[in-house]
């Protein structure tokens, strides 16, 4: 049995869980959140300016990151869908490019990658509920 669901209103880069709802990310800058059935359970977030590239959930499933062609790397509470924090170059002197992937290399350290040639390791103080 296959379900099927127009899910943005372009391409879509990326996929994860938070262990009870899908998010998706896409093209459009959006993110949404689907139930199993492929039903939207909340209204969809901006996240960005421009794509979002990856998606990821750290280890203990409390956080989760949305990067994206505007060089920033955001940070979300995965139960409330909050944005937790902002990594970007005018702040951090983070990417000057498209990030296009990130993985969380344990709960608290998030590895990213980016047009600009570079991998950059973020050391997040973070305590979740």
């Amino acid at each position: 049995n296959i379900l099927e669901k127009e899910a943005h209103s372009d391409s879509i880069f990326a996929i994860t869980d938070n262990g009870r709802e899908l998010i998706t990310g896409g093209k459009d800058a959006l993110l949404k959140i689907w139930t199993q059935d492929l039903e939207l359970s909340k209204e969809p977030i901006k996240a960005h300016l421009y794509h979002v590239k990856s998606l990821c959930l750290n280890p203990n499933k409390t956080l989760f990151s949305s990067t994206s062609m505007d060089k920033s790397i955001k940070i979300w509470d995965a139960q409330n869908m909050e944005l937790q924090k902002v990594i970007n170059y005018e702040k951090n002197e983070a990417h000057s490019s498209s990030i296009n992937c990130g993985l969380w290399f344990d709960e608290k350290t998030f590895i990213s990658c980016s047009d600009d040639r570079k991998i950059l390791s973020f050391k997040l103080n973070y305590n979740p509920h």
